[in-house]
């Protein structure tokens, strides 16, 4: 079972294996199936334009979100809201991630699909506020990797895929192409096979580094020093890199004390999760600050609504079930 989207008014949609269901969210959760996809990838609720995204297997599809609240509380059929669907990138291939964002006041929709990175715009034609939102096609990028996540700051977003990251500006015609970081010093990369190799031999820390690099992926990417440059999220260590993708310091990496398995923000403290353990660790200086022993925990993702929420999924949904189920706790968040 995993959450993947969480918006509208105060209500959770929940991905499981046989269906999507929807519950207000509450001490005490009462969950109804609105849609019967198994295992979504992922979900995003956009409410101001009445749009609520589901991306399962290599296919994406929209629905009317007031429809599938109201499906959930029983107001409406399974009928009605398949009279609001819609499939998206039916002629752009397999896709492969999904990804929404607000930029600059401007609501857009990217997903992978077939070596290429698609961006679409969120309008409603004319400006009429009464008129059905369409998905409209900004631009489509070559991409080398298959991306998993994206992170927006300033006018640019951090594509991530398991070996590199992709610096976009989606709104920048002029600049078309994605630009793969990090840029480390005295090394290139080999677009065919994305490793990153020394140009000439080098000194102090770039070895290791790159030694680091060949046996671990990237996780994600975070905003650092008053959001307008990036820390690299891989499984066993993180790479700050400024918004050109070079190292931001003399000191640009640091080790994690566990390999990661996921990872979340929480204001000025990044969260890396492991089999059992939280290690808390500062976003600006990536020093330690704590390590916290937990049960079989396992993060789960929420779209657009993710700054305002943390869910995870535990082990031990009912006794004597065999762990054959799970349970949903929401973390909480104490800077102090």
């Amino acid at each position: 079972m995993s959450l993947l989207a969480s918006q509208g008014e105060g209500y959770i949609a929940v991905g499981c294996t046989n269906g999507i269901y929807v519950s207000k969210r509450a001490t005490d959760y009462t969950f109804q199936r609105v849609l019967e996809f198994n295992e979504p990838t992922a979900i995003v609720a956009i409410p101001e334009f009445d749009k609520f995204l589901v991306h399962c297997e290599s296919s994406l599809f929209s629905y009317s979100l007031d429809m599938v609240v109201r499906v959930s509380k029983g107001e409406a059929t399974t009928k009605d809201l398949d009279n609001s669907f819609e499939r998206l990138a039916k002629e752009d291939g397999a896709v492969s991630f999904l990804k929404t964002h607000r930029i600059a006041g401007r609501t857009l929709v990217i997903y992978a699909a077939n070596g290429s990175l698609y961006i679409r715009e969120l309008t409603r034609p004319g400006g009429n506020p009464q008129a059905a939102a369409e998905y409209k096609l900004l631009r489509s990028i070559p991409i080398y990797d298959v991306p998993h996540d994206a992170v927006f700051f300033l006018d640019k977003i951090a594509i991530c895929a398991d070996k590199a990251v992709y610096i976009v500006e989606p709104l920048n015609t002029a600049n078309p192409s994605a630009r793969m970081v990090p840029d480390l010093p005295n090394t290139k990369r080999d677009e065919k096979t994305l490793k990153v190799v020394p140009e000439v031999k080098v000194k102090g820390d770039t070895p290791k580094i790159l030694d680091l690099m060949g046996k671990t992926n990237i996780l994600g990417i975070v905003l650092y020093e008053k959001e307008k440059d990036i820390l690299i999220v891989y499984e066993d260590f993180g790479c700050f890199v400024n918004n050109l993708g070079k190292p931001a310091r003399s000191r640009y990496y640091v080790e994690w004390e566990r390999r990661a398995t996921t990872y979340a923000r929480r204001g000025p403290h990044l969260l890396l999760l492991s089999p059992g353990y939280i290690e808390v660790r500062n976003i600006d200086s990536g020093k330690l600050a704590q390590i916290v022993e937990v049960n079989d925990i396992r993060l789960l993702r929420s779209g657009l609504s993710e700054p305002g929420i943390l869910v995870a999924a535990m082990i031990g949904g009912a006794e004597g079930d065999g762990g054959r189920t799970e349970k949903l706790v929401e973390l909480l968040y104490n800077a102090n």
